[in-house]
């Protein structure tokens, strides 16, 4: 996304096309450490020139999307919209 800045000094970050979804799920996810996958949208030929948040708000800013789970499970939502604000205004989680 345009005007968004990922601070991966600490992520390591790879290719797509350096690993298969078999080995992100039993490396990555299965050992709940975090990566940046790189080069999707070129790979993959989707058109992101124009992404920007004002897009993809117009676009999606009323989808609801999974952003964790409570202490029980139970998913947590956020509408994308709020989600695109935080990330403009926040520099880290904490």
């Amino acid at each position: 996304v345009k005007g968004y800045n990922i601070d991966s000094k600490f992520l390591k970050r790879i290719s797509a096309n350096e690993i298969t979804p078999t080995d992100f799920w039993t490396r990555y996810e299965a050992n709940e450490i975090p990566l940046i996958i790189g080069d999707i949208p070129k790979i993959e030929g989707w058109n992101t020139k124009d992404w920007t948040f004002e897009k993809l708000n117009e676009k999606f800013g009323e989808v609801r999307m999974k952003c964790g789970e409570d202490d029980d499970g139970y998913s947590l939502k956020i509408r994308l919209k709020y989600f695109l604000q935080y990330m403009k205004v926040t520099q880290d989680d904490s």
